[in-house]
């Protein structure tokens, strides 16, 4: 549909007016991050701060810095693992057939439709019996099983 004229220019500006609009959080989060605890009030809250404060930033980097270390080393590991593992069972179901192969497609399949929260009373209790419960092995583990296809 083609807009022309006078709609077109309303049409542009409805967009610049919902980019704005969106873009005022924005301005707002970053422009209050680079203010002292200090200079935040409702009085200043749209001035630029005279000299950035990156303080803020360095200290949320050091609280944060080992639960980021975590999901890499989550989501590394459990990409790996899974790629592989999948790798290996995709190529041993399609080069050698085997009395029942014709029925473990389905079964595949059919597990990939049963949603993860009826499993997790169970999950935690195997996780628990193995002594996995509340470590990165056995998040690991869990993500490495819920990954495979």
């Amino acid at each position: 549909m083609q807009v022309k004229g006078a709609g077109r220019i309303f049409v542009h500006a409805l967009a610049v007016l919902l980019a704005v609009a969106y873009l005022i959080p924005v301005y707002m989060t970053i422009i209050t991050s680079l203010k002292a605890p200090a200079e935040i009030s409702h009085f200043s809250a749209w001035s630029v701060p005279h000299t950035p404060n990156w303080e803020s930033y360095s200290i949320a980097f050091r609280k944060f810095a080992p639960y980021l270390k975590n999901s890499f080393i989550l989501a590394i590991a459990a990409t790996l693992l899974s790629a592989a593992m999948g790798a290996v069972n995709g190529y041993v179901l399609s080069k050698y057939p085997f009395p029942g192969s014709r029925v473990v497609m389905p079964v595949i399949v059919f597990g990939m439709f049963i949603p993860y929260q009826s499993i997790l009373v169970p999950l935690f209790q195997f996780l628990q019996s193995i002594r996995l419960y509340g470590g990165l092995p056995g998040l690991i583990l869990v993500h490495v099983v819920y990954g495979l296809p």
